[in-house]
């Protein structure tokens, strides 16, 4: 499962006016169409967004899914990464649900991990974009 990211990371010198740190990941497969590998930096803060870019052209993908899993390998996504669309930017929310006396309660993901991205049918040679948005 071979593939490339290159991540950048959000800048952080002004913290106080701009509290939205936005990561932009840029994903490509090559063989096989899918991958996993972690991005490479420990992302602190609450996940409030994942915005997915599918590539135009010759790279769009031709389908493809995600999950962002943390290091005890839980999708931070909550699923909403298995079906994305290959010819719009579509934007999710997750959410966590905790459960405490037989009741749900809806939670932030709060994180504090490496994360790993994996990538799913997507075919050979595409790619896409993922900005994730944390506070």
């Amino acid at each position: 499962m071979a593939g490339t990211i290159t991540v950048t990371p959000p800048d952080n010198t002004d913290r106080f006016n701009r509290p939205i740190q936005k990561w932009v990941i840029t994903w490509a497969t090559t063989s096989g169409g899918a991958f996993s590998q972690p991005i490479g930096h420990k992302i602190n803060g609450t996940l409030i967004g994942i915005e997915t870019v599918p590539d135009a052209g010759g790279t769009q993908p031709s389908s493809y899914g995600f999950t962002l899993t943390d290091e005890q390998g839980r999708d931070v996504a909550g699923g909403l990464g298995v079906t994305r669309s290959t010819t719009v930017t579509e934007i999710i929310a997750p959410i966590v649900s905790v459960t405490v006396n037989s009741i749900q309660y809806p939670r932030d993901v709060v994180l504090y991990d490496n994360l790993t991205l994996a990538v799913t049918s997507a075919g050979n040679s595409k790619g896409g974009t993922m900005y994730l948005y944390v506070r």
